[in-house]
């Protein structure tokens, strides 16, 4: 069965986000023992089956499930979504592919909300520049220090 969400983004465009086997098994099994067999069948319903309110949902449903997990009691909904971001980020998955499943408009708004994740970058940075220099022959031999600037920083 297809899964899809009925309601536009923040910036109202279109856009398909994979799901992961682990949380599409999930929805899967929730389809099939609460909902209607049909392609139009909600996963989550208020008890008459009609689309559940964001409030009722976090009240009769999020809250719940947050405090039987034993997890901080203001943990919100969107929360999912920095962390999903943070453990790509910390696998080492592209900054543009991660801004592209976040839906960001520009890899600046993820990059400027998720870089402090990043705290090795600089180090990186240096080592792959030693690196590159490394590999040139008589590279120490060619370079002289400049004395002649100042640092102004």
């Amino acid at each position: 069965r297809q899964m899809c969400i009925r309601d536009s983004t923040k910036t109202n465009q279109a856009r398909t986000v994979g799901i992961p086997r682990f949380v599409r098994a999930e929805l899967e099994r929730h389809l099939e023992s609460f909902t209607a067999p049909s392609v139009d069948s909600l996963v989550f319903t208020s008890a008459q089956g009609f689309p559940i309110r964001l409030g009722n949902f976090r009240r009769r449903a999020w809250k719940p499930a947050v405090e039987r997990a034993g997890l901080h009691g203001d943990l919100r909904i969107h929360d999912m979504r920095h962390t999903a971001a943070s453990l790509l980020i910390n696998a080492g998955v592209n900054p543009k592919s991660v801004q592209e499943h976040l839906g960001h408009s520009s890899i600046v708004v993820t990059m400027d909300r998720y870089s402090h994740l990043y705290p090795e970058a600089r180090t990186h940075v240096t080592s792959v520049l030693n690196g590159l220099i490394d590999d040139v022959p008589d590279a120490e031999d060619r370079t002289e220090p400049d004395h002649t600037r100042t640092n102004s920083a």
